[in-house]
């Protein structure tokens, strides 16, 4: 059993698959300074870079596998997986009381919400998503359970009920953005201290796809979806194949969603303000960064060219290269 047990709960669009394939890499050097960052061998974690497969056991209330897994670890034990973030306060609860000798030490990354919504938005649809981006914002803004999932404080108000405020770590992600820190290094100086080794790259794992492309890709999905056929990441894989040949159809579908693209600001804004708000109030947190001065400002597409016939046309095209690619 470890002594000490950090969580890195995320949340996701954090630089966590970033983090995780990091620390999984220096799996080695780690422990031979003092910190295990543990592999699961298990087929809910091929990857074995994240600890997805321990929230998987929550879940299932599996006490043989947790027990044998952590009973297995000495010392200061790492581990990461954003799911973390999604567990409720009696899921949590069972966890900590499967390791009841164990400390435990939750490290959350804070993201400005604006930029955070953004990159959510094309997450969700390269994992099949159709909820177009003025849908997709409103519903966040306006349904109570994914406001508090985007600005963290429930996830955060679970844990601290269970192990005090004080074992709460928060991560400033702005701050690594800003100073061109390493994500994956600002994590373990949470953990080892200001004399933490440096073992990051700084490279991009999961970068985002241009956001004229990802709206051909939800306009994909709906097509796929109204045939019956539930999109996912193979078809995100075949389409951004088709990208990298250039389709005529998928260069002809961007310029007519280009004509219609929205220039908005999120940061400052009446919605995201509260919410940054009660972050701020129930952690006492407040990144040197959250209020820069300069505005977010994306370009992000509107609504008016999804009526448009020859839009419609060549997203019936590319969808059906899509799935011709998948044979």
């Amino acid at each position: 059993m470890p002594e000490k047990l950090f969580i890195h709960i995320g949340p996701h669009k954090t630089g966590t698959t970033y983090i995780q394939q990091t620390l999984s890499k220096h799996r080695d050097y780690l422990h031979s300074i003092g910190l295990h960052y543990p592999k699961i061998p298990s087929p809910f974690n091929s990857h074995r870079i994240a600890h997805h497969t321990v929230v998987q056991w929550i879940k299932e209330r599996n006490s043989s596998e947790i027990q044998a897994f952590i009973g297995a670890l000495k010392g200061s034990t790492l581990m990461s997986s954003e799911e973390f973030s999604h567990l409720n306060r009696n899921q949590i609860k069972y966890f900590i009381n499967q390791i009841p000798d164990t400390k435990i030490e939750i490290i959350y990354s804070k993201r400005r919400l604006g930029p955070l919504l953004v990159s959510r938005w094309q997450e969700y649809v390269k994992h099949g998503g159709t909820e177009s981006w003025p849908l997709y914002f409103l519903s966040h803004i306006l349904k109570d359970s994914k406001r508090n999932l985007i600005n963290g404080v429930v996830t955060l108000t679970h844990w601290s009920n269970l192990l005090g405020k004080s074992n709460l770590h928060i991560l400033d992600y702005e701050q690594c953005i800003a100073e061109d820190l390493d994500i994956a290094d600002a994590l373990l100086q949470v953990v080892i201290g200001p004399d933490a080794p440096r073992v990051g790259t700084g490279k991009s794992i999961n970068p985002s796809l241009d956001a004229t492309n990802v709206e051909i890709l939800r306009l994909v999905n709906l097509h796929l979806q109204s045939e019956g056929q539930r999109p996912g990441p193979e078809h995100r894989n075949a389409f951004i194949k088709l990208l990298k040949k250039q389709e005529p159809e998928i260069e002809q579908a961007l310029q007519i969603i280009r004509s219609d693209m929205v220039t908005i600001s999120l940061s400052g804004t009446a919605p995201i303000n509260a919410l940054e708000q009660e972050f701020r109030l129930f952690t006492d947190f407040q990144s040197s960064y959250q209020d820069h001065p300069k505005r977010d400002r994306y370009e992000l597409p509107g609504e008016r060219a999804i009526i448009s016939p020859a839009l419609i046309n060549h997203v019936q095209k590319i969808a059906g290269k899509v799935q011709a690619k998948m044979r």
